[in-house]
């Protein structure tokens, strides 16, 4: 598994497969453009001396891959803007992922995980650990790795960042109850399919949106998590449909992504800050805001606590509130 990893990491960086090559103090001599992997590595990042000597020593260039790295050790040590259950944290919280992962996995697979659990709790696995095969091993070892580096991770934005683990995870669920003999198992596996299916299914279109009936659904998603979780700016087309339905040619809009509004027809105007009260009372227009600003975050609490205080008339998706706020 670690050299198929390694050689599709080689494959796609393959262009900078070059700068792979030590680079001697001759070289550099010669070369003075050569740039080395130490040069970005910031005093923030832990162990960052040591980093340095060591790049320094080994003669490491910036291979693009290496310098991505270190941008990942740089961010998970500088400031971040996190949020979860309506909390703000720059440095984040131990038990975010196990949260997400709660309360965005569907409620069948939560079931079958913790049946999958029960099945080898009740035989005493710890006497028979010995005894399991290497396969079990190489299922179970990178859910424990993941788990603890998701947990020491300060970039809470996003239960993407735990798809990786998924897989395993799902492997290994289903191979338990299925060789496990158990009572009820032609009864109770049809059902969790079936229920995982139906969840599935009422969450069309919406599924970036998704969140499990026990954390409430999607409409109450943004007390739990926002930033990719809930609202990824996927709305912009089904916002330009809504304008399109309500005959307005423009509105005042606070958009959380990346999509150029404009490409698709979308004339948005400035959405004012609560503390802005002149712009406010100036405003006769529609007004639109990404729930993710909308709750404050990136942009802090106060800038659209004016919106929160008013009911929305419309909501596009579950990302995007709709508010009239036009002189009549």
């Amino acid at each position: 598994m670690g050299l198929i990893a390694a050689f599709v990491i080689l494959l796609v960086y393959a262009p900078a497969t070059h700068l792979l090559r030590p680079a001697t103090q001759q070289m550099r001599a010669k070369n003075p453009e050569i740039r080395m992997l130490y040069q970005s590595i910031t005093s923030d990042v832990p162990g960052a001396a040591t980093l340095i000597s060591i790049s320094r020593h080994l003669g490491i260039q910036a291979h693009p891959g290496l310098e991505g790295v270190v941008a990942l050790l740089h961010r998970n040590y500088a400031v971040n803007a996190n949020y979860l259950l309506g909390e703000f944290s720059s440095t984040g919280w131990w038990y975010y992922f196990p949260v997400a992962f709660a309360v965005k996995t569907p409620v069948a697979t939560l079931g079958a995980i913790a049946l999958a659990a029960w099945l080898c709790v009740r035989r005493s696995p710890w006497r028979r650990l010995r005894s399991i095969s290497f396969q079990w091993f190489v299922l179970l070892a990178p859910l424990a790795v993941y788990a603890i580096a998701s947990m020491g991770s300060r970039i809470d934005i996003g239960i993407r960042h735990l798809l990786p683990a998924y897989s395993f995870l799902f492997i290994l669920t289903a191979a338990i109850l299925v060789r496990a003999q158990w009572r009820w198992k032609r009864l109770v596996l049809p059902l969790l399919v079936t229920a995982l299916a139906v969840e599935s299914v009422s969450i069309y279109p919406y599924y970036v949106s998704f969140f499990n009936v026990l954390a409430g659904g999607p409409s109450r998603g943004h007390a739990i998590l926002l930033d990719s979780n809930l609202d990824w700016g996927q709305d912009a087309q089904r916002l330009k449909t809504w304008l399109g339905a309500h005959d307005v040619h423009e509105i005042c809009l606070a958009y959380f992504g990346i999509e150029d509004l404009s490409r698709i027809g979308i004339r948005d105007l400035y959405l004012p800050r609560t503390r802005q009260y002149e712009q406010r009372n100036a405003l006769d227009c529609w007004g639109a805001v990404s729930v993710t600003l909308r709750e404050g975050l990136y942009v802090g609490p106060e800038a659209f606590a004016w919106l929160r205080e008013r009911k929305p008339v419309d909501r596009i998706g579950y990302s995007i509130y709709i508010y009239d706020l036009r002189k009549h």
